[in-house]
């Protein structure tokens, strides 16, 4: 993999590869922070759905396994950052080597 995703680097890219490397470690570490947080809110909106008992009107679901999709969703997500995050810190540790 190339980690060839659209993102913004007109500023970063004014800074120095170390800085640069910084800044990406630390924008990887908010995104865990924040999934994490909305793993934890996604949870508690799945229990309050579950207690409710609501369905959709339509096809009767429980509301609160359509609404379980926002909190796995959100761990997949966060274990990806996880990941990516591992791979950062080897990169900078060889850099600095």
């Amino acid at each position: 993999r190339r980690n060839e995703h659209i993102k913004l680097t007109f500023i970063t890219e004014r800074f120095s590869v170390r800085v640069q490397k910084v800044i990406d470690i630390c924008v990887s570490v908010i995104l865990i922070v924040l999934s994490c947080w909305l793993i934890y809110q996604g949870i508690t909106l799945v229990l309050s759905l579950q207690q409710t008992g609501a369905a959709s009107v339509a096809l009767k679901i429980p509301m609160h396994l359509v609404y379980l999709s926002m909190p796995v969703g959100m761990l997949l997500f966060g274990i990806r950052v996880v990941m990516k995050l591992v791979h950062q810190l080897r990169d900078f540790g060889k850099a600095e080597a």
